[in-house]
């Protein structure tokens, strides 16, 4: 709560860099921590590629990304193959999201979109086979909304398959094998939030805010 706290009163973009990292690597070490907690200590337990095959749901396609010098992977999994893919370096990808994330907040077309795409899922055409699309991402990639990259029909990801993500591939499979007590059916859904009422602080908290403001949503209380 302490970290979340200083995230909404960040006062640079380096500050906010430096505080989600500091959230991220508290969850992680919340997770490992030992304790009677029986998810914690399922989510410690090493499982094995034909036990995460088994609770994948068909037509889903997991993709775990790793980042490295001078080569970088992705290891795809579905349920009934399994392969690993070499990318570009750390770097090479890094410069891709920065320029990304540079120009999304900007009017018009975004080539860097297309490139990112180059580098990330070009490689792994089952992606683009599968109706639903798990994403590991590591280090920079934490940044990127996979589905609003841009293939090279010029059409967004998101538009033809549903993008989630996961921390872990461990955290994906116990939460498949994890059976959820029977509940009423239902939704909860936000919208008509005043983005434009919030304070310049509250607003850096957002890396997409690189102008200082956020822009209501006024279709967004209709959607909800």
């Amino acid at each position: 709560a302490r970290l979340r706290l200083n995230l909404a009163t960040a006062g640079t973009r380096a500050d906010v860099e430096a505080i989600r990292a500091q959230i991220l690597e508290t969850e992680q070490r919340r997770l490992a921590s030992p304790g009677v907690n029986a998810r914690r200590t399922a989510l410690r337990h090493r499982t094995s590629l034909n036990e995460f095959q088994r609770n994948l749901r068909p037509g889903t396609t997991v993709l775990e990304y790793v980042l490295g010098h001078p080569t970088s992977f992705c290891l795809v999994v579905q349920k009934s193959a399994a392969r690993v893919v070499r990318l570009s370096s750390h770097n090479e990808i890094g410069q891709g999201v920065q320029a990304f994330l540079k120009a999304i907040g900007q009017p018009g077309s975004n080539p860097s979109s297309r490139e990112l795409h180059r580098l990330l899922l070009d490689p792994v055409p089952e992606a683009a086979q599968s109706r639903t699309v798990v994403v590991v991402r590591d280090g920079p990639l934490y940044s990127v909304p996979f589905d609003a990259l841009t293939n090279a029909r010029g059409r967004l990801v998101g538009l033809d398959r549903t993008i989630t993500y996961a921390p872990s591939a461990t955290v994906l499979a116990t939460l498949g094998s994890t059976q959820s007590p029977a509940s009423a059916s239902g939704v909860f859904a936000v919208g008509g939030v005043p983005y434009s009422q919030l304070s310049s602080t509250r607003v850096k908290a957002f890396r997409s805010a690189s102008n200082g403001s956020l822009a209501n949503l006024p279709g967004s209380t209709d959607e909800a």
